[in-house]
């Protein structure tokens, strides 16, 4: 069988405020973050150290599971979502669009 000759993924990465480690389990955040809001007049392309533990916590109630207190249950899902620097830069300036212009909408 011949082989298939692939192109490898292009990785588009934003400056974060602090640094990841790639792991195949979700990290448990044993400090809290130095800043949680990045300073007024910061560059606007940096994933804060607040948004950072947001995306490790979800990955972490991901792989522990978790049961809703309407009954709804959700089963442990081992696999780390992986963090988009493009899809974060579009969700915040969704946000911040909303906010300026006083509306709610997901579409």
């Amino acid at each position: 069988t011949p082989a298939v000759a692939t192109t490898p993924p292009v990785a588009t990465t934003l400056p974060v405020a602090t640094t990841p480690a790639v792991a195949t389990t979700p990290p448990v955040a044993t400090t809290p973050p130095v800043a949680t809001t990045p300073p007024s007049g910061s560059e606007p392309d940096v994933v804060s150290a607040r948004a950072w533990e947001h995306f490790q916590l979800l990955n972490q109630l991901r792989a522990e599971g978790f049961t809703c207190p309407g009954g709804d249950v959700f089963a442990p899902n081992p696999v780390p979502l992986k963090f988009d620097c493009l899809l974060w830069k579009a969700s915040r300036l969704h946000s911040e669009d909303m906010a300026e212009q006083s509306y709610f909408s997901h579409t």
